[in-house]
């Protein structure tokens, strides 16, 4: 996890997009074994959250989209 964490601090924004892509993805993927869990509140989500602040607009998309599966 601490790479995906680099990925989405690169200060290439391609880099930071394939970050954003990612957490999408896992969050679809596993938003029902992540909710209510320490993981997503303390690390995923304020991640996700960070991405979303990012300068590019595709990559707040992307981060939008993956929040939308964990928010209830």
């Amino acid at each position: 996890m601490r790479l995906v964490m680099n990925i989405c601090s690169d200060t290439n924004y391609k880099i930071r997009t394939d970050g954003a892509v990612f957490f999408k993805t896992y969050l679809k993927d596993k938003h029902e074994l992540l909710i209510g869990t320490t993981r997503l509140r303390e690390t995923y989500i304020p991640e996700v959250i960070e991405l979303c602040n990012d300068e590019e607009i595709f990559i707040r998309i992307e981060a939008l989209e993956a929040i939308t599966y964990v928010v209830e």
